[in-house]
């Protein structure tokens, strides 16, 4: 006890002494950072730093690093967020300065605090040792009004109107940075127009009028930015958005897919799609032409069935004209009709590289008339709207059952070919495959047979071995998860087990069950749903052993 006590008092000795000396060490050196003026964003302005040696010992090596807060940078610093510069050494009583030039960016905050340490050797002592010193910098912000009006709804094909204003703000004597504005528009939007004018009152103004193919229902935005360029980067200085929602169209429009909202599509399934339009007005509606895209690998082109309509097979898409279906020459007041088309999902995934995953199936429809009901700002009534299906992944299981197994490094241990009542052990290969979606929760699951026992013998690729789950009898290999395309495109998940079957007299003269049907479920990331796969069951028979020949797996007496 007495050497533990001399040691702690020690070891506090050594600690104590070494934050002595780093204060002793630190001692009359001074640091001091300042700026002057008022800052404004855009403006560079210099950050000084002093410091002085007023210890008794030279300062070697002395590096200075200022750390750069978010919302400013390093004049021809290339985007650092730390200036280090290396100043060699200082006397005793020496002073020095660095100076950073700085411009502050826009940001919500105008506080902006800026970090220095020193660091160095002093005297002969080849320890460093570090001094730091903050300064909060008040910057004022670019002021801007900015403005944006549109109106809260408006429907496929009429033209609307947006105006934006936006007027600087000036805080200090100087011109503020140079200001430019930035539209960003849905991808769907047309401009018709746009015109820039001032105003005394406003500033600059911008008037943009367009349109846009939405579904009925969906809403989209329109988006001003008021952004300066600092040093060869953009900022945005403000920002202003509408929200516009999507009214029912005059002409609406549907599309159902096998009469399931959300449908998820599998590998061979057939796809039953029903176009529904109906005329919402109080006119007639003249020459209804619709138009429908098809996008997305899985679609089983040669299975087509479009009733009639015709099939662009370079652009995949199918139309629907007055010319060849006359009750699309005019569509009543308050009239609804609808148009089928049939399609198949390939029953192989197009899997080449090891990213090709979570496919879908894409129909896009556009339904027009050259109608335009009174009081619509319009050229023709339109409408549209998108389905898009997920298809499901899909996960296999491969079994391969030997008795002669060398490869494996499993012996097997019994009679052959098997015989009543005496054991005779095998070895049981499962193999998975992952297709087209990340899966989680794979779990696979196999019973035994009647007269068939676990060894407890068990090899595995996977952080996982199959284990033997005794109150159902089954056993049971769980994996946390597996990418797309595992065993595709690379080494499939494998997993072996050995089992010991015993026929009994019942059995004489037929093949004896070992395993029942092995299934395999996961949880399917891509379309948040259950998937499930099985393989059959596995007997004597024993067809993947090259060295058994067919009929040897017989049982005998």
């Amino acid at each position: 006890m007495r050497a533990v006590f001399y040691i702690v008092i020690a070891a506090a000795l050594i600690i104590g002494g070494f934050y002595v000396y780093n204060a002793i060490s630190s001692g009359g050196i001074n640091i001091d950072l300042s700026v002057e003026g008022k800052q404004v964003v855009g403006a560079p302005f210099d950050l000084k730093v002093n410091f002085s040696n007023n210890s008794k010992n030279i300062l070697n090596d002395l590096e200075l690093s200022l750390k750069l807060p978010d919302g400013s940078v390093l004049v021809n610093g290339n985007g650092k967020k730390v200036a280090v510069r290396e100043l060699g050494e200082i006397d005793v009583g020496g002073v020095h300065q660095e100076i950073f030039r700085i411009m502050a960016t826009p940001q919500e905050n105008g506080s902006r605090e800026f970090l220095a340490t020193l660091s160095y050797s002093p005297g002969s002592i080849a320890a460093r040792f570090e001094k730091s010193r903050s300064i909060t910098v008040e910057v004022a912000p670019i002021g801007v009004e900015l403005g944006i009006t549109a109106p809260e709804k408006t429907f496929s094909g009429e033209e609307f109107e947006t105006v934006i204003t936006y007027k600087p703000i000036v805080l200090m004597d100087s011109e503020p940075p140079k200001l430019s504005l930035k539209m960003l528009y849905p991808d769907k939007f047309t401009k018709n127009s746009e015109v820039a004018s001032k105003d005394a009152q406003s500033g600059q103004k911008l008037t943009v009028k367009g349109r846009v193919d939405f579904p009925d229902n969906a809403s989209f935005e329109i988006k001003a930015q008021v952004v300066t360029n600092l040093i060869g980067d953009d900022y945005v200085v403000a920002e202003k958005t509408a929200k516009i929602l999507m009214s029912p169209s005059p002409l609406s429009l549907k599309v159902d897919l096998n009469g399931t909202p959300g449908f998820i599509a599998n590998p061979g399934d057939t796809l039953n799609y029903v176009l529904t339009y109906k005329n919402n007005t109080s006119v007639d509606l003249q020459d209804i032409f619709i138009r429908t895209r098809l996008t997305g690998e899985m679609f089983d082109f040669a299975s087509l069935n479009t009733n009639g309509a015709k099939f662009n097979s370079f652009d995949k898409t199918i139309t629907w004209d007055s010319a060849a279906f006359s009750g699309q020459a005019v569509l009543k007041p308050d009239e609804e009709r609808n148009v089928p088309f049939t399609v198949k999902v390939r029953d192989n995934f197009p899997i080449r590289r090891l990213n090709d995953k979570n496919f879908t199936l894409n129909a896009v429809v556009r339904i027009e008339s050259p109608t335009v009901p009174y009081l619509i700002s319009a050229d023709k009534t339109v409408n549209s709207a998108v389905l898009e299906t997920k298809v499901s992944g899909m996960v296999a299981i491969d079994t391969r059952a030997y008795f002669r197994d060398a490869a494996s490094g499993i012996l097997n241990k019994g009679l052959w070919p098997p015989k009543v009542g005496t054991p005779t052990q095998f070895t049981i290969h499962l193999l998975l495959t992952n297709f087209a979606s990340d899966i989680k929760d794979v779990e696979v699951r196999a019973s035994l047979a009647d007269g068939t026992t676990f060894t407890g013998v068990v090899k595995s690729n996977t952080s996982t071995a199959p284990e033997l789950n005794t109150e159902s009898g089954e056993i049971v290999w769980k994996i946390d998860k597996l990418v797309a395309t595992t065993g595709i495109t690379g080494e499939k998940p494998e997993a072996i087990f050995q089992v010991e079957a015993t026929p009994t007299p019942d059995k004489k003269g037929s093949y004896v069950a070992i395993l029942g049907v092995i299934g395999v479920k996961a949880y399917d990331e891509f379309t948040g749903r259950e998937i499930n796969n099985s393989h059959a069951g596995i007997t004597t028979r024993l067809s993947d052993d090259s060295s058994v020949a067919e009929g040897e797996g017989i049982v005998v007496e």
